[in-house]
């Protein structure tokens, strides 16, 4: 191994010439990174809203949808007829439903919607356009229109499509002093989207300086910064660059990948740079460097391993964004790993002598009277943590999550207020069997007191037939030509309800419903339209929208959480042993890591809040992965010193050695989660970062505090040194 080394240093120029052009490569693959923000992408492909969202592209030719509401009152309906002609002319829209839809069934007359044709009655025509003409809590009329995304593909994607409409809509907003608002599942998959590419660069900055300054007070050098931020950066151009090679990366992934990676593997190029500049003290630049990775590299490796572990347990989830996320991760750390053990020497030798004319004053706590103090305090700091233990178990275990974020507002005015109140959307997609059966069905849905009291609006061929027929006044004269403008009508309409699926025709339904995807009210009508389609057909359920999609991520989630817990911890148990040699050492460092997960998350459940599913899943294999790096160092340097010393002054021997380091590493990653907590826009993406922060500041203290302790108990003698076989010992034999 140090023959490998010692030639790496020897051509640190050529490692130096590959770097750049890697770097190179590695910035075009970021600009050809395909990156995604819709959910149900990654949900299995079993579950009910993938199916049914696979069926309405490719039946139905619906790729996604959106909700518009624009200030306007009747009278001004065709000059809101232009905007949609405008809006439909927009590459990817597949279809505009809105009062005008309708225009051969009604006509305006003093500021009322009525009948367009006498034979139907003015209460049917009001019911079908409800949904199309809404009012504000102020009396305010509204325009509601449902965009249905086409071919998005083909028009560079729903965020693009959705791009597209918003700066028509703004222009028209701006141009009549009017009121617009957007909405819908495909308007928030671009404000997610816009909202991870537009943070992003806000979050490597303040997060790059944030970390600049902690390094300038801790390092020795000023060159020593400039390496450490130059090395770690080359890890995350690397990282995020080799994106490109996946099929995409979700908007949280990429929100968070960067910031992580910087503040994870960060410790890896300070304990190399501590190490070296300790080193050549006393020896050439070059065996400096030979002996510092020898001393420091099996740590930086089972710190990596430890970390890449974590991250590989989310390989585990059915939901796949685990996948997505561990691996980008992974692959950072491992990335960092590389860069550290290979490049960052190489810049090192080249800039050691900038890095001695930089020198400068810097912060270096001592925490002597800490390690004299501990072995006194021990079974105060035991008994803390057998009295938290069990609560902190019991209360994490209390913790509620969210899966949705509607984006609802308590206090949105005007057009975003009437989108609110139109609820969300359900899409159901059940076999035709006959238009009896459907007809029977739909007063079902209609008069089931579950559903009729949360209910906004139904929108089905047969329910537009339904009310039309309902409607007819039979007193008057049919003219035959209206009959057949009205059979007309219906039958266009009736191509976009209707599909072939395996040889069998299937008709859509979609269903508004009061209240927010997550709200006790739409899950019970959730539940109860899954009844209804059990009783009425012999069928597996297809259905999508925003409740639909929660429940299958909960159902999938539930499982993947127990597994990313458990299998995170039993592959750091098993590098640890292989590291340590002692089950019983690896055990209890797993156990303290976890301890300080427990009270993390119980912090989150006593402040009264629910976190996102993905934040629980992340918290529970990042703060493991990334503060056992803390307990690593220090039970390595435990063992190293305790060979020579009494167990107390090993003890604090440790604590002076090791805690500057991690303090040093808790700071970086605290400070760079906090500046996306901070700046960033997405709830998510914010609890995530706090999570990770307050966990690694809780991870440092049980560290730093509570693991002394816990050798402390042991008799304070020398350890015993390991036994070494003689392998040259001779044996002799007497004649």
């Amino acid at each position: 191994m140090e023959r490998i080394f010692r030639k790496i240093l020897k051509f640190k120029w050529t490692v130096v010439a590959i770097t750049v052009v890697a770097l190179v490569f590695s910035v075009v693959g970021i600009f050809n990174t395909n990156v995604n923000s819709d959910l149900a992408v990654y949900l299995p492909d079993d579950s009910s809203s993938k199916k049914t969202i696979e069926i309405l592209s490719e039946k139905f030719g619906v790729e996604g949808e959106g909700l518009l509401a624009i200030e306007g009152d009747l009278q001004g309906f065709q000059q809101t007829a232009e905007l949609v002609k405008e809006l439909e002319s927009v590459d990817g829209v597949g279809a505009i439903l809105w009062l005008g839809t309708f225009s051969d069934l009604l006509e305006v007359e003093e500021g009322k919607i009525v009948s367009g044709q006498p034979i139907i009655a003015d209460e049917a025509v009001q019911e079908i356009v409800e949904p199309y003409y809404r009012y504000d809590e102020n009396g305010k009329g509204y325009y509601v229109m449902l965009i249905a995304l086409g071919d998005v593909n083909a028009a560079g994607g729903a965020s693009v499509v959705m791009g597209a409409l918003e700066e028509k809509i703004i222009a028209y907003e701006n141009t009549y002093s009017l009121d617009t608002y957007i909405g819908g599942t495909a308007m928030m998959s671009k404000q997610m989207l816009d909202s991870a590419l537009g943070d992003l660069p806000k979050f490597i900055a303040m997060a790059g300086i944030a970390i600049t300054l902690i390094l300038l007070l801790t390092s020795r050098s000023l060159m020593s910064c400039l390496i450490f931020l130059i090395s770690i950066g080359i890890s995350i151009v690397f990282n995020m660059g080799t994106n490109f090679l996946t099929p995409q990366i979700s908007t949280i992934t990429i929100s968070v990948a960067s910031i992580l990676q910087l503040a994870l593997s960060m410790d890896y190029s300070i304990f190399l740079t501590h190490a070296f500049e300790k080193e050549k003290e006393n020896h050439s630049i070059n065996d400096a460097m030979i002996i510092a990775i020898k001393k420091t590299g099996s740590v930086i490796f089972a710190s990596a391993m430890t970390t890449i572990a974590g991250f590989v347990a989310l390989f585990a989830m059915r939901f796949e964004l685990g996948f997505d996320l561990g691996l980008c991760l992974a692959k950072g750390v491992f990335l960092s790993f590389i860069t550290v053990m290979i490049i960052q020497p190489c810049l090192m030798i080249i800039l050691n002598k900038w890095s001695e004319k930089t020198t400068h004053r810097y912060i270096n706590f001592k925490f002597n009277k800490l390690g004299a103090w501990i072995p006194k305090f021990k079974w105060v700091a035991l008994v803390l943590v057998a009295v938290l233990i069990v609560p902190s178990a019991v209360v994490a275990s209390q913790l509620q999550y969210n899966y949705i974020d509607s984006g609802f507002d308590d206090n949105a005015t005007g057009a975003e207020f009437v989108i609110q109140e139109m609820g969300n959307q359900s899409v159901y997609i059940v076999p035709k069997v006959s238009d009896e059966a459907q007809f029977g069905f739909l007063k079902q849905i209609e008069n089931d007191p579950i559903i009729k009291d949360n209910l906004v609006a139904i929108n089905s061929y047969y329910f537009l037939i339904d009310t039309i027929m309902s409607g007819i006044d039979t007193t008057v004269p049919i003219d035959p030509a209206d009959m057949l403008a009205q059979l007309a009508m219906l039958e266009q309409a009736k191509s976009q309800f209707f599909t072939s699926i395996d040889g069998v025709e299937y008709t859509m339904i979609n269903i508004m419903v009061k209240g927010e995807a997550e709200s006790v009210e739409a899950l019970a009508v959730a539940t109860r339209m899954d009844e209804l389609i059990g009783e009425n057909f012999d069928t597996e359920i297809y259905s999508a929208g925003n409740t639909r999609l929660m429940t299958d991520m909960k159902d999938v989630t539930e499982v993947d959480f127990i597994v990313v817990s458990v299998l995170s911890a039993l592959l750091i148990l098993a590098i640890l042993i292989i590291t340590f040699k002692k089950f019983s050492m690896s055990l209890l460092l797993i156990a303290l890591i976890q301890f300080a997960i427990l009270i993390n998350l119980s912090i989150t459940t006593l402040s009264g809040v629910t976190i996102n599913f993905m934040s629980y899943v992340i918290i529970s294999a990042i703060q493991m992965g990334a503060t056992i790096d803390y307990a690593i160092l220090y039970t390595k340097n435990y063992q190293e010193s305790h060979k020579t010393m009494l167990n107390h002054d090993a003890i604090a021997d440790t604590v002076n050695k090791s805690s500057m380091s991690i303090t040093v590493s808790m700071m970086i990653l605290v400070s760079a989660c906090m500046s996306c907590y901070f700046l960033s826009t997405d709830p998510i993406i914010k609890e995530i970062t706090m999570l990770i922060a307050r966990g690694s500041f809780i991870s440092y203290f049980m560290v730093l505090l509570f693991l002394p302790s816990i050798w402390a108990i042991g008799k304070n003698k020398i350890a015993k040194p390991p036994k070494v076989k003689n392998k040259n010992k001779k044996t002799t034999s007497t004649k």
